[in-house]
């Protein structure tokens, strides 16, 4: 699995928690903000290599997560979740197939902030909604169509 990270001045230190967490995990990554930078410089670099699918995920961080989420979801095939607790990193995956976590520094501890990841990168689409399976796999696919219609 690899991952790309990155975050503005505001979710830096949040990032920097994520960072030290998939290292401790032993889980790839690289960092697009090794330094603090602003959202609309972030998002650029690192939401193209999750699209190509150089990274299978990725997690930005910024004050509240949303200004990375609207920026990120622009970009085709890109499901940005801006995620506040566990629950909402599982049913980002589970239910929305989300492939970018956004996270917002004055928002989510950064304890927290790891718990959520932890989910997040090991929640399927469909986890624990067996009676959903076949909507939500549907549902993709739709979203996917909708994405062909705009973007052509």
């Amino acid at each position: 699995m690899k991952i790309a990270i990155g975050a503005d001045a505001s979710g830096f230190e949040l990032k920097e928690a994520v960072r030290k967490h998939l290292e401790e995990l032993n889980i790839e990554y690289t960092d697009f903000a090794k330094e603090a930078r602003d959202y609309y410089e972030i998002v650029p670099e690192a939401v193209p290599a999750v699209q190509r699918g150089d990274f299978d995920f990725g997690i930005l961080c910024c004050g509240t997560g949303m200004g990375m989420a609207q920026m990120a979801n622009s970009y085709q095939g890109i499901r940005a979740a801006v995620v506040e607790s566990t629950y909402t990193a599982k049913m980002s995956r589970a239910i929305n197939n989300s492939n970018i976590l956004t996270m917002g520094g004055f928002v989510v501890a950064p304890f927290m902030a790891c718990e959520m990841v932890d989910v997040f990168l090991n929640t399927q689409i469909t986890d624990g909604l067996d009676d959903f399976h076949d909507f939500l796999l549907d549902a993709q696919k739709r979203i996917k169509a909708v994405e062909k219609t705009i973007y052509g």
